[in-house]
């Protein structure tokens, strides 16, 4: 699918016509709406919101992104709405006006172009690889990110040898077409990332089927196209409309977060993943780099690779944004990144459709019921148990775990399961709280975060006589013990990343007293 560029709106700041020298008349001309308005009212004004609906538009474009002067939260305004966007902003503060004048002028004329020397193929990575493998993955869907971090990264990706998956929206590759070719011709995967960085959620299987399909008929002008990241955008049929667009998988966030004492270990396996148009597969990314420090991404691999370690396939999958870490103020940071996976861990670096797929899975596998991020379906506040006991069932980053949790324990009690969101009647069936059969046997008292063979096993004997299991939290008193106990520190990672945020709270409250006003900054 092409960009429907009349179903588009760009939000200008009335200070933007003489900042960047044009007129939303210029943009109008194109077929691209316009809405003036000051850009202080994001996130701080809910008649935004309503202006925005009111235009009935698909897409919003941004003068400026998170980074900017002004630091506008788009991201909020953009999950109230539901709908798709692209920016126009700059990434390098120092040269804002500049190059938001370029971007600008880039959607204006239709075609942008962006020239970026090409680099012979050299494997400084010949070291690597003992210790496992990791994917680079790149969302681009903003102009500056194609623009300016692009060459940047690509010159530091490919001096480093290493060929990464780029995830590109329609915006990138109608503006900037040779950019797209560019990216193909250096071994790089090229994957879907939504004509307008659109939300599937809501709309039909047909919608999101004929969507994404033409999206990739877009996209397979330049590379075979194997996988979409659809990220937070998804919903239970859009799986089954990947598959069906000719697609093998889809990404999704399995992040390795820093909670309160500990990061969460998530699965980094590929796993199998069953549509009512048959078995694919989905690949989870375990890091987002995202304005991290490199201390702070560095914890979050080595939590990735350890979960990887004891899982038996030693991968990792970061995600990363042009937009970010290819502006000035981060290019080092990625430099000793790649420094840090490369030569420290000595990982190979490798493209998502070369990881190897799962084995299939027999028709007959029971169906795990798989929910991935916060825009399904949650506990209902009616429903009887507590607060605290919904805060640590409920959550997508605790409720994937113990789905996980005990698919690969019925696997290992070599009982066949595959994960699915769509559940028929009368189909062997698990789930896991906050949903439930209404006639299926419900397990209660047993948290698979902490006794997963011990679930496994009462599972394995329910489905011997029934159809579906529920999976349900015991009492309030289990489940608060439970979730303390998870909290301990379980490594010297976990630890080093307590002890550091710590001293970075204490120094702030030091910086902020009487005495860190007089300059004191020894602690």
């Amino acid at each position: 699918m092409s960009v429907e560029w009349n179903r588009t709106l760009l939000l200008m700041d009335p200070e933007d016509p003489s900042r960047f020298g044009f007129h939303p008349s210029d943009f109008e001309s194109r077929g691209i709406r316009t809405l003036i308005t000051p850009y202080s009212r994001i996130n701080s004004d809910p008649t935004l919101l309503e202006d925005i609906r009111s235009i009935k538009a698909d897409a919003l474009i941004f003068t400026r992104n998170d980074d900017m002067a002004g630091n506008p939260l788009i991201g909020n305004l953009l999950r109230e709405l539901r709908i798709g966007y692209t920016t126009i902003s700059a990434i390098d503060r120092e040269h804002a006006q500049q190059q938001g004048q370029e971007c600008a002028r880039d959607l204006l004329e239709g075609r942008g172009e962006i020239s970026i020397p090409n680099i012979p193929q050299q494997d400084v990575t010949r070291d690597g690889g003992a210790a496992g493998s990791f994917t680079l993955i790149f969302d681009l869907e903003q102009f500056g990110g194609a623009r300016y971090g692009m060459p940047r990264l690509l010159s530091l990706l490919e001096s480093s040898g290493i060929r990464a998956v780029f995830f590109v929206t329609g915006f990138i590759a109608e503006i900037y077409p040779g950019l797209v070719r560019r990216i193909a011709d250096g071994g790089h995967e090229i994957g879907i990332h939504g004509a307008m960085h659109e939300f599937f959620q809501g709309r039909s299987l047909d919608e999101q089927t004929a969507r994404i399909r033409a999206h990739a008929d877009i996209l397979k002008n330049y590379a075979d196209i194997y996988g979409a990241n659809l990220i937070f955008r998804m919903d239970g049929m859009t799986p089954e409309a990947v598959l069906k667009s000719g697609l093998k998988y889809f990404a999704l966030f399995r992040k390795h977060l820093y909670h309160r004492t500990r990061y969460i270990q998530a699965s980094g396996r590929t796993r199998a993943f069953r549509t009512s148009s048959g078995d694919m597969y989905f690949i989870p990314v375990g890091v987002e780099t995202y304005d991290r420090s490199l201390q702070e991404m560095e914890g979050m691999i080595r939590s990735a690779l350890r979960t990887a370690h004891e899982e038996g396939h030693n991968h990792v999958s970061i995600l990363m944004h042009p937009f970010k870490d290819g502006a000035l103020k981060r290019i080092a940071t990625v430099q000793a990144l790649i420094w840090k996976l490369t030569r420290d861990l000595k990982l190979r670096p490798v493209k998502l459709h070369e990881i190897p797929e799962p084995a299939p899975t027999r028709e007959e596998a029971t169906k795990i019921l798989y929910r991935w991020d916060e825009h399904e379906a949650v506990a209902s506040p009616q429903d009887r148990f507590s607060k605290s006991t919904r805060s640590w069932w409920a959550p997508p980053t605790f409720h994937s775990r113990r789905t996980e949790n005990v698919t690969d324990a019925l696997e290992r009690a070599a009982i066949p399961v595959i994960l699915s969101a769509e559940i028929r009647q009368n189909e062997k069936c698990v789930y896991v709280y906050p949903d439930a059969s209404p006639s299926g046997v419900t397990v209660t008292g047993i948290d698979p975060i902490r006794d997963t063979s011990k679930v496994a096993a009462e599972i394995a004997a329910i489905l011997g006589k029934n159809s579906s299991v529920n999976l349900s939290p015991g009492s309030g008193l289990a489940d608060l013990w439970n979730n303390w106990a998870f909290q301990i520190p379980r490594t010297w990672n976990d630890l080093t990343m307590l002890i550091r945020r710590i001293k970075n709270k204490l120094r702030r409250l030091i910086q902020t007293s009487k005495i860190g006003r007089i300059g004191y900054h020894s602690f």
